[in-house]
């Protein structure tokens, strides 16, 4: 008789946490009928404090938002906890969350600071906003976004994979001369192997169009694309890191010296954003999961 009493009791729980997570979308009087649970019984089961499961939910929520400096919102963080193989419902996350006060930082949209007004020739839209690839190494993107720190202005090139949104290469330097594309570009050669029809996009900013850059394109095979005049849409992937870094990183840590933005930088891409931040467009993996294709353990 103890045992089916227990059992009994943690049906109810369990249907009393199933109202309370889907409350806001169904009448709860209706779901009290089709679960078998009196309305009563659900009002004096929310009244209570948070049980032990709760409790437990709650550490391991709190854990996962300081590790990732709270960057996470509920959907990335209940997406690390169903990968420890716990199943729980998001909307639990997300409601724990609440009562804990935390939350995700939201997205600003940056500006791109390359200068397209040039007679420079530019090259065709080989993309054209179809950013559905089914391997590595087919498009590369790329842009250039400022920093500012005490110490003046920083620029931030990158290279992206667009199939796994890893950053392949970045270079950061005190000036928009060409030099810093060609070294984000460089980095990412050196590193990866370059395969077959490769596309290289980006806008139609004056540092892409210069003759040494273009010539490293063509020593690897590499064909150009770029966006067209002032269409922020034909590099949306790109725009979107930018938008990520500067919310998760730039606006909401201290950086004072150059040197200290270098390290920051190379922490958040070579450390956090490429091997352990779950990314929305991948399914919540990782771009290094994505790019090597490993499953997560």
């Amino acid at each position: 008789m103890k045992k089916s009493g227990r059992h009994l009791h943690a049906v109810r729980k369990v249907r009393f946490q199933f109202i309370e997570d889907y409350r806001n979308e169904f009448h709860i009087v209706k779901m009290c009928e089709v679960l078998k649970v009196s309305k009563s019984g659900y009002y004096a089961w929310k009244r209570r404090k948070p049980d032990i499961e709760d409790k437990a939910l709650m550490d391991l929520i709190g854990q996962i938002f300081r590790e990732n400096k709270g960057r996470y919102g509920y959907r990335r963080v209940h997406k690390e906890i169903c990968r420890m193989g716990i199943v729980v419902n998001q909307k639990r996350v997300a409601r724990l969350m609440r009562q804990m006060g935390l939350k995700g930082r939201a997205k600003k949209q940056y500006r791109s600071l390359t200068d397209s007004k040039h007679n420079r020739p530019v090259s065709e839209n080989l993309v054209a906003q179809n950013f559905k690839v089914d391997q590595a190494n087919r498009i590369w993107l790329s842009d250039i976004t400022y920093i500012k720190t005490l110490e003046g202005w920083l620029y931030l090139a990158v290279v992206m994979d667009l199939y796994s949104r890893r950053i392949l290469g970045w270079e950061l330097s005190s000036t928009l001369a060409k030099e810093i594309v060609i070294g984000a570009l460089s980095k990412a050669l050196t590193m990866y192997r370059v395969e077959d029809h490769l596309i290289f996009h980006s806008d139609r900013g004056v540092q892409f169009t210069s003759d040494e850059f273009r010539s490293i394109l063509s020593v690897y095979g590499v064909e150009q694309s770029m966006s067209g005049t002032g269409n922020c849409y034909d590099n949306a992937p790109m725009e979107s890191f930018f938008n990520t870094l500067k919310a998760e990183l730039v606006r909401t840590e201290s950086i004072t010296t150059n040197y200290m933005t270098r390290n920051k930088i190379f922490e958040y891409i070579e450390i956090y954003y490429n091997k352990k931040r779950l990314h929305s467009s991948l399914q919540y993996r990782t771009p290094d999961e994505v790019y090597f294709n490993k499953l997560y353990d």
